[in-house]
């Protein structure tokens, strides 16, 4: 059974693959990044929301806009000074960590590949993936201030309030907490595992 589940193209083994394809992908970005950064002399793609203040307009006869909210998206020179720097090097750090995520991952897919779901390796994997796609959603949204801070004394005074946006904070982490606890669940399956076998 679990010879054919290592020879045959099952869906963790396909997870697995996916997995390790992704890690590739995320290192390929890492230089890429850091190329494009050295080039363009600053740190692109940081995403800016501006909300307006004033505004008067009306979706229907009865109900007003109050405020309109866009996001975009800026380069931040490194004539800004050296927090765009140490905003680069975290950028590189988080692309870093998921890297490691999406290795893990596939190591993970690969033992439940060949029949070993409940182990305590999957569950450590499960957990510190968890815990580190967790940290990236604070990252993000610590950098959302970072950002306003590094472009407010840039931005002339106008009817609009800049923010640097969260971005995929919510997201991240909830997937974070998400695989922490699969973790859980793993280790107290394997506990429960153990137990069963020395009764019998």
């Amino acid at each position: 059974m679990i010879q054919n589940l290592e020879k045959g193209l099952t869906l963790p083994r396909q997870l697995a693959f996916l997995s390790l394809f992704g890690a590739v992908i995320m290192i390929g970005f890492v230089a890429y990044t850091l190329a494009v950064s050295i080039h363009d002399g600053g740190v692109g793609g940081m995403p800016v929301e501006t909300i307006s203040i004033t505004s008067s307009d009306m979706l229907s006869e009865s109900i007003e806009v109050s405020q309109r909210m866009e996001t975009f998206y800026v380069t931040l020179p490194f004539s800004l000074g050296i927090n765009v720097y140490l905003l680069m090097m975290a950028e590189l750090i988080k692309s870093l960590a998921l890297v490691a995520v999406f290795f893990l991952m596939a190591k993970f897919f690969h033992l439940v590949a060949k029949g070993e779901l409940f182990t305590t390796q999957n569950s450590k994997y499960l957990k510190f993936a968890g815990n580190t796609v967790a940290t990236i959603g604070i990252y993000y949204y610590l950098r959302g201030f970072f950002i306003s801070y590094l472009i407010r004394d840039e931005l002339p005074a106008s009817g609009s309030e800049i923010t640097g946006s969260s971005g995929y904070m919510s997201e991240f982490i909830l997937a974070g907490m998400l695989l922490v606890l699969f973790g859980y669940i793993i280790e107290e399956g394997r506990k429960i595992y153990e137990e069963q076998k020395l009764t019998v």
